[in-house]
């Protein structure tokens, strides 16, 4: 399983939300996981850089390395524009069968500012899903206005962000993982 989150803001773009809260997200992830002497499941996390750029560079570096091991990824796992402050965080499944998004939505269930959302193709989790592969995305359930408002734009501050929500999300994602 890869968990992922890009890097990828431009001078007077602060990048709070996108994409700073996912590589957060990230690291609080680590940590929840630091305790756990097995898991279920090998798991990598990935924090790449460039995904709004033209040539993807991180993308790209990740997936010529990881070339002929793509079949043995179970999950790609993105994180791109979730934490916003203003609406909960949304998750939606890409190639999933039907055992493994059931099992998914029941350990995410509990977790009230997390809801199942539409799909979305401009990040980091299209290229596997593109190619078939299983894949999973979070970001947030005001997606659109958050394209409009936030996204590489002098308004991605600290301030858009709900520590609140990363914390449930890296919750969701450890419970994912262990429960995988």
């Amino acid at each position: 399983m890869t968990v992922c989150a890009h890097i990828d803001t431009k001078p007077g773009t602060p990048g709070a939300v996108d994409n700073a809260a996912g590589v957060a997200t990230l690291v609080l992830l680590a940590d929840r996981l630091r305790p756990f002497d097995e898991l279920p499941i090998g798991v990598e996390l990935l924090a790449v850089n460039g995904e709004d750029h033209f040539a993807a560079a991180g993308e790209v570096a990740w997936l010529t390395a990881n070339r002929d091991q793509l079949d043995a990824i179970e999950l790609f796992i993105n994180i791109d524009g979730a934490g916003y402050h203003r609406g909960r965080s949304a998750y939606s499944f890409y190639n999933v069968d039907d055992r493994r998004s059931t099992i998914a939505k029941g350990l995410f269930g509990s977790i009230d500012d997390l809801v199942e959302g539409p799909p979305w193709y401009q990040s980091d989790h299209a290229i596997l899903a593109m190619q078939g592969r299983p894949a999973l995305a979070f970001t947030t359930e005001l997606f659109d206005e958050m394209l409009v408002e936030l996204f590489h734009a002098a308004t991605d501050t600290i301030d858009q962000v709900s520590a609140d929500r990363i914390t449930s999300l890296a919750t969701a994602l450890q419970r994912l993982i262990t429960g995988w």
